[in-house]
């Protein structure tokens, strides 16, 4: 999987943040497909927004959980490349870990993303999906509009709506 171009920052002034927090991730080390998560969010860092907690679940249990703290002058986009039934190998970057090891193509994921002020959390997005067999990008919106928001069992709140927890794959954008 190649890493995309670097995206400008959005119209709005948000930053566009992938799952931690610096730079550069290599590709996965298997032959099956794998996801880039990208988070975006609209909250200043550090003023609304000051830690990233990631976190990766498949049907195994979780295989990846970290805490990140941005930066005051965070140069974001970084990348966190999900190896779909690879050796979990991972590379070096200032991403920990490069690649995480994470099941085979079709078996289950729960990505879960929050976003922390002061070590509360303020805004937080899931998603559920297949792992797919070939590359894509499964991009996370942290919003301002979903600060404080709850929604029910099964969602999760996206541009201030509740939305289902289930991403249909196969809609997601091809990574080449």
């Amino acid at each position: 999987m190649q890493r995309p171009s670097r995206p400008s920052r959005l119209a709005s002034g948000s930053i566009l943040l992938a799952s931690a927090a610096l730079a550069s991730c290599a590709a996965p080390t298997s032959d099956g497909g794998g996801v880039l998560v990208a988070i975006e969010t609209d909250l200043t860092v550090p003023a609304s927004l000051d830690t990233l907690q990631v976190e990766l679940k498949d049907e195994a249990g979780t295989r990846f959980a970290q805490s990140y703290v941005l930066p005051k002058d965070a140069a974001l986009p970084a990348t966190l490349v999900l190896d779909v039934g690879g050796n979990g190998t991972t590379t070096k970057g200032s991403l920990t870990p490069g690649a995480v090891a994470v099941g085979k193509t079709g078996s289950p994921l729960s990505v879960t993303v929050r976003g922390l002020l002061g070590g509360k959390v303020v805004v937080a997005r899931e998603a559920q999906l297949a792992l797919p067999a070939d590359d894509r990008k499964l991009p996370i919106a942290l919003a301002s509009a979903c600060l404080g928001k709850t929604c029910g069992a099964g969602s999760t709140c996206d541009a201030g709506q509740c939305v289902e927890l289930a991403v249909d794959v196969t809609r997601l954008p091809v990574v080449r």
